[in-house]
């Protein structure tokens, strides 16, 4: 081929690749469709990326909280940073009197048999969320709770119903068409509840981050009914709680919380006068029936 007909198809060989991190416009170049093509204006993306993303993911603009791609990269940014900032923080376990040199610790076979002998802790990954060592920091948590409060009262599970949320369906259409619906809009919206699940489930699909917001400012909500005198457990006053957020292989939210509850009796296997109490404190706030509205979309 002649050199005017021959393309350079590998313009970074023999170079370096450069860390995501001091690319300060990898995003940009990940996400054209996005960006449009052009640089962000500041020197230093990641600098305040925590401000950045908020910016991006409430804008009005929904383009950013609707690319799931983009999420987890905003996501895989943010684990970067919280690993590289908190890296110098790296202990060793000591185990009857061992000491491990700079050069063991570089030996491959040896790293990993600290890691699954338990031996070898590092504390930088206690904050990056989902990690062995955040969930081994939660269940201490836990167990300390379980320790000095005693067995919890109760074990709830709550999970969204979201194709029925009328209200978080007008907010999706509203964000997506970045103007207020009328009255007679919002009816067709409403009617769509009934007549069309699937129009509802890519609403809620094409704008995750409204809906993990509305989600939990629901939650957060019936969290502090539950906790208030005149809620359901007042005759019993919440002493202490303790639960997570989960997420299913679909994307739905749920929750699962322990409660201790003051003046809720305890279940003695040697005493037989507590079952009673415990079938008549369990009376008092669980029942289950058949002829709810609700009750014939789970029916199996």
């Amino acid at each position: 081929m002649k050199n005017d007909m021959m393309a350079n198809v590998a313009p970074a060989e023999g170079q370096q690749p450069r860390f995501v991190l001091t690319d300060w416009h990898s995003e940009e170049k990940a996400f054209p469709h996005l960006f449009g093509g052009e640089p962000q204006q500041q020197e230093n993306a990641y600098h305040n990326y925590t401000k950045t993303i908020r910016v991006e993911l409430q804008h009005k603009d929904r383009r950013f909280a609707g690319d799931t791609t983009n999420l987890f990269f905003k996501l895989h940014i943010k684990t970067i940073q919280q690993i590289t900032n908190a890296v110098s923080v790296i202990n060793i376990r000591k185990r009857k009197g061992v000491t491990r040199t700079a050069k063991e610790v570089g030996d491959k076979k040896i790293v990993n048999d600290l890691v699954s002998r338990d031996n070898g802790y590092k504390s930088c990954l206690a904050s990056v969320v989902n990690s062995p060592a955040y969930f081994n920091n939660e269940k201490n948590k836990l167990l300390a709770m379980i320790r000095q409060l005693g067995q919890p009262t109760l074990y709830l599970t709550l999970s969204p119903c979201e194709r029925d949320w009328s209200e978080l369906h007008c907010n999706l259409k509203e964000a997506k068409l970045n103007w207020s619906l009328t009255e007679e809009e919002k009816q067709n919206i409403f009617n769509l509840k009934i007549n069309d699940r699937q129009k509802i489930q890519n609403l809620i699909c094409n704008d995750p981050v409204t809906y993990a917001r509305y989600f939990n400012h629901q939650f957060l909500a019936m969290f502090r009914f539950i906790n208030s005198q005149v809620g359901i457990f007042s005759r019993h006053k919440i002493t202490d709680s303790y639960y997570r957020v989960e997420y299913q292989q679909r994307g739905s939210p749920h929750v699962h919380m322990l409660l201790w509850m003051d003046g809720a009796p305890l279940l003695d296997l040697h005493d037989t006068t507590s079952f009673q109490k415990c079938i008549e404190f369990i009376d008092k706030y669980i029942s289950a029936s058949s002829s709810h509205e609700y009750a014939s979309y789970h029916r199996h």
